[in-house]
């Protein structure tokens, strides 16, 4: 799974998806991920069920930047507290999603490592894309595992 994220500190964002502008501001965080938690933490996918990570939609969160205590507060609220009606952190899934920037080309992290630096960022989800083996194990007659 990769995780693609950005910070931007200047300027707006604007974030269309399929072809329809969805969102526009100033972004403190703008992440586009296919797993059920970043940095052990499960925020991302409402439910978070596994079925949601082959359903051929990213999920999007979107955090504007907070110009004061009180709307940090709301945000830490926001991705602690579930059912906090959304004011700063904006959620949706989408199939694809193209992130333009203003003046300044901000850095991109994909998986924690350097991504690049883009004025226009286009992601999308590649269905199968990736094949992932399990270890077969089997139960020896004393109960350990054999490989």
């Amino acid at each position: 799974t990769k995780i693609g994220y950005s910070k931007y500190s200047q300027g707006t964002v604007t974030i269309h998806s399929g072809g329809v502008l969805t969102n526009a501001g100033d972004f403190v965080l703008g992440m586009a991920s296919n797993t059920l938690s970043v940095g052990g933490m499960g925020f991302l996918i409402q439910g978070n069920s596994k079925e949601l990570l082959s359903d051929g939609l990213l999920e999007v969160m979107l955090i504007e930047y907070p110009d004061n205590a009180a709307k940090f507060g709301q945000i830490i609220k926001e991705l602690t507290i579930p059912g906090t009606p959304p004011k700063l952190v904006t959620r949706f899934t989408a199939k694809k999603l193209r992130f333009t920037f203003g003046d300044e080309k901000p850095e991109w992290t994909v998986d924690g490592e350097f991504g690049g630096q883009y004025e226009t960022v286009d992601v999308s989800i590649i269905p199968s894309g990736m094949r992932i083996l399990e270890e077969k194990t089997e139960k020896t007659e004393s109960g350990e595992n054999k490989k």
